[in-house]
């Protein structure tokens, strides 16, 4: 596994490559909110993809972690947008977009753009607008959010801080998850958890009832950071691979 910043059109993304870079085809790991590349599941499935033949890589987007900038270039728009450019640059391949939360959102509107995308694995999906901030941090004009460090796979005593500014929601407001989801025609996965603090079953099961084929919808027993359970971690590596070989090696 190899880390480095990279310079797209627009940014420059810290990001991890695992695989050959002569592959024939490109995955990219999309991480939640403020949720970095260095968390252990994202390892797992990079390692897993690039044994399946495909350039594996994942990224800090723009404004977190180690990417250059100040927090107020982490957006939706820049977030769909760094994905757009990283597609590019290594050479618009055939594009597997697995993302979770936030990331699994931003992949959907991805993949009903960009033609290079040949499917989405969607990991507890954030299926809404950002989650509103409390009148509180509305006064100071940022929210104060805490993120694990790495490898995130229990909750850390001391945590990375992000003071993220009123224009990250203001900016996510224009953007409809579920209706990027329902239109999107390209194979796709989601995994739901019975235990997502953000989501219920019963809503996931209404949206992906409505998701049109091909898909491949299942629960999982977890919460939403599924990524603090070793065996959730591997039976969604388990799924990724098996919905690898089912609808995009047919």
């Amino acid at each position: 596994m190899i880390k480095k910043i990279i310079t797209t059109k627009s940014f420059e993304l810290a990001i991890l490559v695992e695989g050959d870079e002569n592959a024939e085809r490109l995955a990219i790991l999309c991480p939640g909110r403020l949720d970095t590349k260095d968390y252990a599941n994202f390892h797992v499935h990079m390692a897993s993809l690039a044994k399946k033949g495909f350039l594996a890589i994942v990224f800090d987007p723009p404004g977190t972690w180690e990417s250059p900038g100040g927090i107020e270039l982490f957006t939706t728009t820049n977030y769909i947008q760094s994905v757009h450019e990283l597609i590019e640059y290594f050479g618009n391949k055939p594009t597997l977009l697995v993302g979770h939360s936030r990331g699994a959102a931003v992949s959907f509107f991805v993949a009903n753009e960009n033609l290079n995308v040949i499917g989405v694995v969607g990991l507890l999906p954030n299926l809404g607008a950002p989650t509103p901030p409390d009148q509180k941090s509305r006064e100071k004009g940022y929210k104060i959010s805490n993120r694990d460090l790495p490898p995130g796979t229990s909750k850390t005593i001391e945590q990375k801080v992000f003071n993220l500014p009123m224009s990250y929601f203001e900016d996510g407001e224009k953007y409809n998850p579920a209706s990027a989801a329902k239109s999107l025609t390209k194979p796709k996965m989601i995994l739901y958890g019975n235990k997502d603090e953000f989501m219920t079953s019963e809503e996931a099961e209404k949206i992906c009832s409505e998701i049109p084929e091909p898909k491949f919808v299942k629960e999982l027993n977890s919460t939403h950071d599924y990524r603090y359970y070793s065996e959730v971690i591997q039976e969604v590596d388990g799924l990724i691979g098996k919905f690898v070989e089912e609808y995009l090696n047919g």
